[in-house]
């Protein structure tokens, strides 16, 4: 087991995307929403990634967002532990994702992000991005089921700047 030195209760459901109320805030705060995440990936480019997607949220009609984390990968089945301040056992992430889509008008823009759950390699936030498509294939999930394979295959430069 690894104790919980180096983690932060990383919300999966960023807390600054409520603050419509209090009431609304709180519930960023449930445990299921909160996993063991490296403390400098949380507090530094995630944390950055969370703010640019508030940006293009403000840039489009809608914005679909799909975050999530895993504790398993295709080549790594086992789950790692880490202990939180009560010492039970809690799942530690592997990696953290986010799938974006983004309708302008009626056209729809697609992006995806992948970063490991240690300290970052690099502190830009873009050099984990992927096409969806990517992003499908490396998780075994469907994100945004009604959009056409073409509208996950790329990445439009101009528009996720």
């Amino acid at each position: 087991m690894v104790s919980s030195a180096g983690y932060d209760r990383g919300h999966q459901l960023p807390s600054a995307d409520r603050n419509f109320s209090t009431a609304q805030n709180k519930t960023t705060f449930y445990f299921s929403n909160i996993t063991a995440q490296v403390s400098r990936l949380n507090q530094g480019i995630w944390a950055n990634l969370e703010t640019k997607v508030r940006t293009w949220t403000a840039q489009c009609d809608t914005m679909y967002v799909v975050t999530g984390a895993m504790p398993t990968t295709s080549t790594n089945p086992a789950i790692d532990y880490i202990l939180d301040n009560n010492k039970a056992d809690i799942a530690k992430p592997k990696y953290y994702f986010k799938a974006l889509a983004m309708k302008k008008g009626s056209n729809y823009y697609t992006i995806a992000y992948k970063m490991d759950n240690e300290v970052p390699s690099s502190t830009k936030f873009e050099a984990y991005q992927m096409t969806v498509n990517e992003l499908e294939q490396i998780t075994g999930f469907t994100f945004f089921p009604d959009l056409k394979a073409t509208q996950k295959e790329s990445i439009d430069a101009k528009i996720w700047k």
